[in-house]
């Protein structure tokens, strides 16, 4: 008697978030853990025109970059395997992502860290390798970057495939370095001499992309350096050292002139600015009493100060959310963490809609010979999977899955915007016959995912 295979579906889309890494939310001080979980963050950036977009580079050897689309509620880990000591993201070109990769040399991705393309050759002595990279905020070809031990300063105008030598006026150590976000052949750098020679160390200007050099200020060590492209005419620098006539400086030019903040703030490790107001910062402050983290409302003329705890657990890496201001986020203890509101700026979804159905069939295939649950697979029965991206994505999966979530069938998707459609024939790629019972299709482009469940049953006729 010819048999024949029906799939009953069951019209029930599924909307979901998932991704290789889960989160547990914790807050510590006031600081709220956003992740990822179970490694060590050692830089983050905060994509500019999208908020939720951020990036991690880690101590996960195996995966060392990390990305979120919804504020560090799901991260991915993305295939990017090795030693990254740096890497930057375009703010004019939010998809474009450069790694420095010690083997391969400087890498770029122009669809958010799925795929990666050698730029240009790497360089040739670890001495060099890029450790703090960045790329020009109206320039995605524009990049620059220190190299290990901060003695040089190398710059590419077609990015990354060639580098100019170092662009430091002289010799010295870069302790801190910040970009014009209004012009490409502005930037300035703390440069110090050595640690022995404290007033060899300077704030220095240059507008010829480090032709030539200006001295701003001659003090100790400027380890920190601040300017928002909300208002750019707003520059701070903080010195740190344990030494009393240490200041924060601040500019309202440009960074053309400066002056001492009207309180002095010492031992500023890093400073963070308001994108909607420059007057309100924050800085993080080191002292003989452990760490503090300090508030500005009025350009530095008075101070509100938090000590942390425990007592020497600091924080580093000051942002500000840079679309609204809303949120600050820091490193602290290796963890990335957030204090205010999570930004409310979603990303566009990328999968618009997905759904499952059958084709009709007349299969006449005998009974397989392990038992009446099996049968010859279907001559013309399919599944038919159709599904629509309202956006382009990274490669992304399709993939079937059992009842107990095992996965039967999986095939690689490109994300082109648009309609797609799949046919799966019930049977796995394993080879094995589907049995009866509840199924579901699974459709994934990066921390973006939709299930529709279906369910297969076996008939006779």
């Amino acid at each position: 008697m010819p048999r024949r295979l029906a799939f009953i579906l069951i019209i029930a889309l599924l909307a979901a978030t998932g991704t290789r890494v889960s989160l547990r939310a914790s807050a510590l001080n006031e600081w709220t853990t956003i992740g990822p979980e179970g490694v060590t963050v050692r830089q983050y950036q905060i994509v500019p025109s999208k908020p939720n977009r951020i990036y991690a580079l880690t101590d996960d050897i195996a995966h060392p970059l990390y990305r979120t689309l919804n504020g560090g509620e799901t991260w991915t880990a993305l295939s990017l395997p090795g030693t990254i000591t740096s890497f930057a993201v375009a703010a004019g070109d939010p998809d474009r992502v450069y790694a420095y990769h010690t083997t391969e040399g400087l890498l770029v991705s122009f669809d958010r860290g799925a795929t990666w393309t050698l730029t240009g050759e790497k360089f040739l002595t670890s001495g060099d390798y890029l450790t703090e990279l960045r790329v020009h905020p109206i320039d995605a070809t524009l990049l620059f970057g220190t190299n290990l031990n901060r003695a040089k300063l190398f710059r590419s105008r077609d990015g990354g495939a060639t580098w100019s030598g170092n662009i430091l006026p002289d010799s010295g150590r870069v302790f801190s370095w910040e970009l014009d976000p209004r012009d490409t052949e502005t930037l300035i750098v703390g440069i110090g001499k050595d640690a022995v020679t404290p007033y060899r160390n300077r704030l220095m200007r240059t507008t010829d992309g480090g032709v030539s050099w200006t001295e701003l200020i001659l003090g100790r060590w400027f380890q920190s350096i601040a300017v928002t492209a909300g208002d750019p005419r707003y520059w701070y620098a903080g010195m740190l050292s344990f030494i009393n006539t240490t200041r924060l400086y601040r500019s309202v030019d440009g960074g053309i002139t400066w002056a001492v903040a009207p309180q002095n703030q010492s031992n500023v490790a890093s400073i963070a600015i308001d994108p909607r107001d420059p007057l309100h910062i924050y800085i993080e402050r080191r002292s003989n009493l452990g760490p503090f983290f300090a508030e500005s409302r009025d350009g530095g003329t008075t101070f509100t100060s938090y000590q942390f705890q425990p007592f020497f657990d600091g924080i580093t890496g000051l942002t500000f959310d840079p679309l609204d201001g809303r949120s600050l986020y820091a490193i602290k203890s290796g963890l990335l963490v957030r204090r205010g509101e999570a930004p409310d700026t979603e990303e566009t979804p990328i999968i618009a809609a997905l759904q499952v159905a059958s084709t009709p069939f007349d299969n006449s295939g005998d009974a397989d010979t392990r038992g009446a649950d099996f049968w010859n697979p279907p001559e013309v029965a399919t599944l038919m999977i159709s599904f629509e991206l309202a956006s382009n994505g990274d490669l992304g999966t399709l993939a079937i899955e059992d009842q107990d979530g095992d996965e039967l069938w999986r095939r690689g998707i490109v994300g082109d915007v648009g309609m797609h459609e799949w046919e799966w024939d019930g049977i796995s790629d394993e080879g094995n016959i589907a049995l009866e019972g509840t199924y579901h299709a699974r459709l994934q482009f990066g921390e973006e995912v939709k299930e529709a469940e279906f369910e297969i049953k076996w008939h006779t006729q």
